[in-house]
């Protein structure tokens, strides 16, 4: 029998620390007169003795769920690296953002309330550090003062497209006379006040020479 001089948190962390199994529901004991179960309280509903919701059996799925889904926030936030290993270490350093903030989050609830404080802290402090790790692979290959204009095609979805900074890791960029040509039609698509006053500024596309390299920026 369970003395009641203590409180339900005290007795949750005793019973993490020594291992003991809580409970996921409870249920009456059957007596004499009460040979039928009642008033059984269960947080999942029973079809056919198959257990929905069931927070004890879902409980273990909780963490790998959590950790695939940081696995692919990590490599998808870092897609822009101009480099393979630069993708790869910046998934690396983006992931053990998340596994400090699965320390942060295990078992918090059972921790003090300034102890709660930190860790809600220290979770914010991780989030935006994932936040910083996925701008600064968006501006990779940003240059400031000029775009590169390079021709690249997409190895994943075969897109072709225009990059104005570097294009990233997982682009071959295009050169030859393909790549003048879609430059060219790229420069006449565009609509702004420049190539309004400028209208001869894509005349470097059609007049360049055959022997350019188109591999390289800037271009023009």
């Amino acid at each position: 029998m369970i003395h009641c001089k203590y409180s339900l948190r005290e007795y949750l962390i005793f019973a993490v620390k020594e291992k003991l199994e809580i409970v996921a529901s409870f249920c009456e004991a059957k007596t004499a007169k009460e040979p039928e179960e009642k008033h059984r309280l269960e947080p999942y509903f029973n079809f056919g003795g198959r257990e929905f919701f069931n927070h004890k059996s879902m409980k273990k799925y909780y963490w790998p769920i959590y950790f695939l889904v940081a696995i692919i926030i990590s490599l998808y936030s870092q897609l822009a690296a101009t480099k393979f290993i630069y993708f790869l270490l910046g998934s690396f350093i983006t992931f053990l953002f998340f596994v400090g903030i699965y320390f942060c989050l295990r078992n918090i609830l059972l921790s003090k309330v300034w102890l709660r404080v930190i860790r809600s802290i220290c979770i914010i402090i991780l989030l935006a550090f994932v936040y910083v790790s996925w701008t600064l692979a968006s501006f990779s290959g940003f240059h400031s003062s000029y775009c590169y204009n390079l021709v690249a095609k997409d190895m994943f979805t075969g897109n072709i497209k225009v990059h104005c900074n570097f294009p990233p890791w997982h682009t071959t960029i295009i050169g030859g006379e393909e790549a003048r040509k879609i430059l060219l039609d790229n420069c006449l698509g565009r609509k702004s006040e420049f190539y309004d006053q400028h209208p001869d500024y894509c005349d470097a596309y059609k007049n360049a020479p055959a022997d350019k390299d188109w591999t390289t920026g800037p271009n023009p």
